[in-house]
């Protein structure tokens, strides 16, 4: 056993639940789960008509106790920020009693996998959005944890920005962010040339490491449930929550398409930490 001290939560991402409901969440508690993980489209983020279903939601998942984690999904923290800003204005604003402070804000740093209008990012930020986004950050900090999510690996557009780790990471540290680490998304790049290997980021990752994503892997889809043969990724999952000098603190949500099999990943995930 690795005696290391921890005080990480389970959660369950809202990828398949959809529309939350009261006895969502208490089913999810009853399966042991800590925290839900609700979705937010940048595209329509703060805009009145969806307004009220996730300020609903929000205060269901107050309610049962549960965590929470918001991911902004649909958009990215390059210019022109769009959604990032009308989802940050819009969510500083709820009640903390709903939205406590410092509740995790997962943001992806370019458009979808396969979204070729993110194809010719550049991979770093360009000079001129520098002090916009540097401004915007430090006044959503004060409020929301928020974590800057590393992408899965397209062949197609290897250099996108958010395919590479350390590009991440570099973006992270310039504009004190925290970082959201999808280890399913890290794994398929495992074997491209430009893959950065965890034993070399492994400090600056832990350091600033926010929140987790954590689902399976198959050659036809992400965001699969977890197999409790899958030992690569049971390695880097107690690399990453299990070290000795950073031990994780955070929420590992785990973020499958199925709901069905949220019970049944979660046993998976609980059995590999305790073997450690």
């Amino acid at each position: 056993m690795v005696d290391v001290t921890t005080n990480y939560k389970i959660g369950a991402a809202d990828r398949g639940l959809k529309l939350l409901q009261a006895e969502t969440c208490q089913q999810l508690a009853d399966q042991g789960f800590e925290a839900v993980e609700l979705y937010i489209a940048g595209t329509t983020a703060g805009v009145s008509d969806n307004e009220a279903d996730h300020r609903r939601n929000f205060k269901v998942v107050a309610k049962s106790g549960l965590s929470l984690a918001i991911h902004i999904v649909g958009d990215d923290v390059l210019p022109p920020f769009n959604g990032l800003r009308r989802a940050l204005d819009w969510l500083s604003s709820e009640d903390e009693e709903v939205l406590p402070r410092q509740t995790p804000l997962v943001v992806h740093p370019s458009q979808g996998p396969r979204d070729q209008r993110g194809a010719n990012r550049p991979r770093h930020i360009p000079e001129g959005a520098t002090k916009l986004l540097t401004e915007m950050i430090a006044r959503a900090n004060d409020r929301f944890s928020v974590c800057l999510e590393n992408l899965p690996h397209d062949p197609k557009f290897p250099d996108r920005f958010g395919d590479n780790l350390g590009d991440v990471l570099d973006v992270a540290e310039e504009f004190d962010l925290k970082v959201c680490f999808d280890l399913g998304h890290y794994l398929t790049g495992e074997h491209s040339p430009g893959f950065v290997e965890f034993e070399q980021v492994k400090e600056r990752l832990l350091k600033r490491l926010g929140h987790i994503h954590l689902h399976g892997l198959s050659p036809e889809a992400d965001h699969q449930p977890l197999q409790e043969e899958d030992d690569r990724l049971k390695q880097l999952v107690r690399q990453t929550v299990l070290d000795a000098d950073y031990p994780y603190s955070g929420i590992i949500s785990i973020e499958i398409d199925q709901p069905q099999h949220l019970p049944d990943s979660r046993r998976v995930l609980s059995g590999w930490l305790k073997e450690a």
